[in-house]
């Protein structure tokens, strides 16, 4: 039996929505060279012929947060590791966190008045505490699809004004102020935000009959 969920993320988004689902968790940031990873893995692939690139990518770099944390926590058994990452893919381009303004207003440019796909991988590590300490690991990605009006020049500048957009994947937030530009939502809308929450629930209940 699980004893202990860490979350291997900085992100505030990510521990609200596990608090708010009156999940108990400690946070745990992962000694993890994540932007090293990142072009390593987008290298020669910064157009994306498939889906499958992009959930490899994702599922990846949450991975590699999860088994950075689990390293560093060698002598505790039954716990739980949890990493994810979350990007936005639009007509088959990555689109990470926006280095600085301008890269936030292109992105949101690109992105008004089309659909795009967020996609968020999850790594869920577990250590069982048995005769070789065995591990076990879980790794998916998630997907769901966003439509947004079309914003005008001056409805971008304002978002951009607010400031939600720093440290978002697709240079928005869908809980903030762009909620009133989205048209539709096709999936899991926690995804969008930064953790598919039910399928992490899921996947740990599987773990939990399994170990």
């Amino acid at each position: 039996m699980f004893q202990q969920l860490i979350l291997a993320s900085a992100s505030p988004r990510r521990r609200e929505i596990l608090a708010q689902a009156g999940i108990p968790f400690t946070v745990q940031v992962a000694n993890f060279d994540e932007e090293k990873i990142r072009k390593e893995l987008a290298q020669n692939n910064k157009k994306i012929e498939n889906i499958d690139f992009s959930e490899h990518y994702v599922k990846a770099l949450a991975l590699g947060k999860a088994s950075a944390v689990l390293a560093e926590n060698v002598d505790i058994f039954r716990i739980v590791v949890l990493g994810a990452d979350t990007v936005v893919v639009h007509r088959g381009e990555i689109l990470n966190k926006p280095v600085d303004l301008a890269d936030a207003r292109g992105m949101l440019l690109r992105l008004q008045g089309d659909v795009h796909t967020v996609y968020t991988g999850v790594a869920l590590c577990y250590r069982r505490e048995d005769s070789d300490n065995s591990l076990i690991f879980s790794n998916f990605a998630v997907r769901t699809e966003v439509v947004f009006y079309p914003m005008n020049q001056e409805e971008i500048e304002e978002y951009l004004n607010c400031g939600e957009y720093m440290d978002k994947a697709g240079a928005y937030a869908i809980q903030g102020k762009m909620a009133a530009y989205i048209k539709e939502i096709h999936g899991d809308y926690y995804n969008v935000v930064g953790l598919p929450l039910s399928a992490i629930v899921q996947e740990l209940k599987r773990l939990r009959e399994n170990v």
